[in-house]
């Protein structure tokens, strides 16, 4: 059987959520519109949702001639969007599996262990 080896940067450990100005998001510089239709359930729930004030944004609200809803947002806020960011300083993890069993390995080791595996497959 051979070894398998892999470079990994999981989310769970490696990845964060990260704010609208750390992204630099288009929405946080300016503002931004949500438009809800209330004759949909989903359009219905988001506008009780912005309403009960849960949110924790600012915005005003209007009605447009459709019968749409729109929430105008300012700048300066978060926005509903999920941003995630790279931890800066946590390295990519070298994984060896055989048999079974996975290994972290040490960038050092990851690299001569993998270069060995290579050379016996070319045999």
């Amino acid at each position: 059987m051979h070894d398998r080896y892999s470079i990994k940067a999981p989310v769970s450990t490696h990845w964060r959520e990260a704010t609208c100005e750390e992204v630099d998001c288009r929405k946080h510089t300016t503002g931004w519109q949500t438009h809800c239709n209330v004759e949909s359930e989903l359009g219905r729930m988001q506008v009780e949702y912005l309403r009960s004030g849960k949110s924790g944004r600012r915005f005003t609200e209007r009605m447009d001639v459709e019968g749409i809803v729109v929430f105008s947002f300012s700048p300066g806020q978060q926005c509903f969007t999920t941003y995630t960011k790279k931890i800066e300083d946590k390295g990519h993890l070298l994984l060896r599996e055989s048999n079974g069993q996975r290994q972290i390995l040490e960038p050092d080791r990851w690299m001569w262990d993998f270069n060995e595996s290579m050379e016996k497959n070319r045999r």
